[in-house]
Order: C-alpha cells, then sequence, then structure tokens
C-alpha cells in the first residue's frame, strides 16, 4: 500500500515530562517548540519513518532559574546541542 505523510499540528500535541526530584517530589514541564514528521504504511506502522525535532530552549518547569540551569552545559547545554 502507498505511504502516508503526517505533519504534526502543534496547537494540538504537546510534549510533557514528570521527573522525580530528590525521591520527595514530582517536577513537570514541557517543550513548547517541536516539529515531527511520520511517514508510513497506514496498515503496517511497523515501517514508519519518523523524523522528530525538539527545540530544547523551549523547556518550560515554570520555574525560571531551574529551566536556565536546564539549557546549561550541566544539562542539555543548547548552545552546542539546540536540537
Amino acid at each position: 500500500m502507498a505511504k502516508t505523510k503526517w505533519k504534526i499540528d502543534p496547537s494540538h500535541s504537546s510534549i510533557d515530562f514528570s521527573i522525580r526530584h530528590m525521591m520527595i517530589s514530582r517536577v513537570r514541564g514541557s517543550f513548547h517548540k517541536f516539529d515531527a514528521t511520520v511517514e508510513a504504511d497506514p496498515e503496517d506502522l511497523t515501517t514508519a519513518n519518523i523524523e522528530f525535532t525538539i527545540d530544547v530552549s523551549s523547556i518550560d518547569t515554570r520555574n525560571e532559574d531551574r529551566d536556565n540551569h536546564l539549557r546549561s552545559a550541566d544539562f542539555f547545554d543548547v548552545e552546542k546541542y539546540p536540537h
């Protein structure tokens, strides 16, 4: 069957995460800028080609100091690895 190509709709999609912090609480956050496409046979998704990128600088944990630390070379190093 012919392959179909889908492009993610950012206004109807989200990339969210939750991590345990110091074994006491959870930190929740999201990335606001991302792009993805999927090309596949709708009858057989095992052969899908997926391209996915996240603009790591768009991280948001609702804490500016933490977000800036996560963007630093200690974690994501967005200057060196922006996606």
